[in-house]
Parts: C-alpha cells; sequence; structure tokens
C-alpha cells in the first residue's frame, strides 16, 4: 500500500472493494494495530498505533478495537457464551457472564448460549462473533469479508447487524468485502487497486 489516507469515522461503516490482493486485509489489519506502517502513520483516537508499548497495543486490542472474520474462528471446545465471554475474561472485565449473555441477546442468539460452535449454523456462528467482536463496545470493528462464507439470507442478517453496530455503539466499522450487497449498506466506499485508493464514493 502507499499514498493512502483516510479518515474512518465514529458511527460510520466504510466498505473496502477491490480484487483480492489489492490491499484491503493490509489495511485492515493496519486499522486493528496488527501491522504497522513502514512509512507514514496509523491514528487511533490521535495515538499512532506504532507507538504503542505492548501493553498498550494489548489493552487496545482487547477493549478498543473489535474483529469479525470470515470464517467465524470461534473456539471449537467453548460454548456460544464462553466464546463471547472470553475477551471480558481476558480483559479482567466484571459480572462478564451477564455481558456476554446480553450480547448474544443482541444478536439473538440467547437461546443458543450452551450450544458448541458444530452445533451452530454458519449465520449463527457469524453472529456469535459478532456478539463477541462488541461485547466490549469497541470504538473500531473491523471485518474482513463477514459474508464471504454464508448464504444470501445469513448475509444480510449479518449486513444488518454490522449496520447497528455502527448506528447503535458509534463504531467506526471498516469492512473489506467482495459482496455488493455489503458495500451498499457503507456510508463511503473505497476502491482499491494495486495498493492505492482508486476511488472514494459517498452514500
Amino acid at each position: 500500500m502507499r499514498g493512502v489516507s483516510f479518515e474512518f469515522e465514529a458511527g460510520k461503516v466504510t466498505a473496502l472493494l477491490g480484487r483480492s490482493g489489492c490491499g484491503k486485509t493490509t489495511l485492515l489489519n493496519l486499522c486493528g494495530a496488527m501491522d504497522f506502517p513502514t512509512s507514514g502513520e496509523v491514528l487511533i483516537a490521535g495515538k499512532p498505533t506504532a507507538a504503542l508499548g505492548d501493553r498498550e497495543l494489548t489493552a487496545l486490542r482487547r477493549t478498543g478495537i473489535g474483529f469479525v472474520f470470515q470464517f467465524f474462528q470461534l473456539l471449537p471446545s467453548l460454548t456460544a457464551l464462553e466464546n463471547v465471554e472470553l475477551p471480558l475474561l481476558l480483559a479482567g472485565a466484571k459480572n462478564t457472564e451477564a455481558k456476554a449473555l446480553e450480547r448474544l441477546r443482541w444478536v439473538e442468539l440467547e437461546h443458543k448460549a450452551n450450544s458448541l460452535p458444530w452445533q451452530l449454523s454458519g449465520g449463527q456462528m457469524q453472529r456469535v462473533a459478532i456478539a463477541r467482536a462488541l461485547v466490549h463496545n469497541p470504538k473500531i470493528l473491523v471485518a474482513d469479508e463477514p459474508t464471504g462464507n454464508l448464504d444470501t439470507a445469513s448475509g444480510d442478517a449479518i449486513l444488518k447487524l454490522i449496520r447497528r453496530a455502527a448506528s447503535e455503539f458509534g463504531a467506526a466499522v471498516i469492512m473489506a468485502t467482495h459482496s455488493g450487497e455489503a458495500a451498499d449498506i457503507a456510508d463511503t466506499r473505497i476502491r482499491m487497486r494495486d495498493g492505492l485508493i482508486q476511488s472514494v464514493e459517498t452514500a
């Protein structure tokens, strides 16, 4: 990636579009403080990520950023409730089970709290993953092809939740996608090619 300069706003959904290898996932990883730029800087709430120490980065990833992946990344030995609860436990939060159950209720899966991932459909697993990503009210939600492994109906349900995450939690949502339907929910669409921003469209 080169020459990329953009600000992602709270409460807005930004879709990153382009062919595989164009830089979408790299940009997501930079926004999620999983990678760091070799030149230039990434600022989160005004602070450059490259200047943060290990402890600050860990705290940021655990409480300030939520991650949603194409293949769910649920731990197979944990129930839906335990998967959602895990980030809270790692962060040393209190009342973790109640908070996790509240997020499962938000994605309408409270009745699946004690189910293991293999007992859930793909759409249900992704809803659990979204509940996990939002359990600590992150300021940033990073989603990498969140509907890429789902049928149309399940994908539509996931997109509605992502839209609600921006409006109800005020998260800055950054979503990489190949899907036109996914891009349609975005406030801003960034088309990328060969590591460059090709165009920016605002809804």
